[in-house]
């Protein structure tokens, strides 16, 4: 997830396509909640009516925020007191959702992951030239 919210903030950046020279608007952008994240790199990728993401895979981003928050925010304290935690049924029905929500995000991560390199290179070869 994190991995993702990394990829959607560079490329948001590079899509906006304005120099920051100082670093200033990167660090702003860093700022953002992942919802908001999403919602301003959706809007941006409409805008010349040919997105590089498909309706269906914001939505999957939007369904992704509400399961990294649950990940990175809830599911650690329904255990962090357990003395064998590993051992509870609780534990083991995480475990399997976590594993549910892997397979549903792989896809997307590769995809993201191909368009900021995609979006870096872009970006280097202007500044080369």
């Amino acid at each position: 997830y994190q991995a993702i919210e990394h990829d959607l903030t560079y490329i948001y950046y590079f899509m906006i396509n304005n120099e920051d020279k100082d670093g200033t608007l990167l660090k702003k952008i860093k700022l953002y909640s992942l919802r908001k994240l999403i919602d301003s790199l959706r809007e941006l990728d409409n805008s010349d009516n040919q997105p590089y993401l498909s309706s269906d895979s914001y939505d999957l981003l939007l369904k992704l925020n509400k399961h990294r928050n649950h990940w990175a925010h809830e599911v650690f304290q329904n255990f962090m007191y357990e003395e064998d935690f590993e051992k509870t049924k609780e534990y083991r029905v995480e475990c399997v959702k976590l594993q549910k929500d892997y397979d549903l995000i792989e896809d997307v991560y590769k995809q993201l992951e191909n368009m900021r390199i995609e979006f870096s290179k872009r970006v280097f070869d202007i500044n080369e030239g």
